[in-house]
């Protein structure tokens, strides 16, 4: 057998060959090498795996990065990580200096200022 493998950008109409292997397990070791030298350089491209014309296989980045975050998550066992929608560390924005840091009254004064 002969086994083709091609790429193709997102964006691109035609595939271009660029290896051929006569096991189909050497041009999938191929194009997994390929695809992670791709996510190193953060790019997206199509590999395919070619015989008599026909696509055997399709590689996708976007497969590849999907399980390798469903195996992250995972493994993390259920902890999240990242941003979180807490409360702001500041109660109101930060204000030029020299002002005051409470300028509205409290109920203490306004009850000084009755009397």
């Amino acid at each position: 057998m002969n086994f083709k493998v091609t790429v193709k950008g997102l964006t691109d109409f035609n595939a271009r060959e660029i290896g051929a292997f006569k096991i189909i397990s050497d041009a999938r070791l191929f194009i997994e090498s390929k695809l992670a030298e791709d996510a190193t350089m953060k790019t997206s491209l199509i590999y395919s795996i070619m015989e008599y014309g026909e696509a055997l296989e399709t590689f996708e980045p976007r497969n590849q990065t999907a399980q390798a975050s469903n195996e992250k998550r995972s493994s993390e066992g259920g902890q999240s990580r990242g941003a979180s929608a807490g409360p702001s560390p500041f109660a109101t924005a930060p204000t030029p200096t020299g002002t005051p840091k409470k300028w509205w009254p409290t109920e203490d004064d306004t009850e000084k200022g009755k009397s």
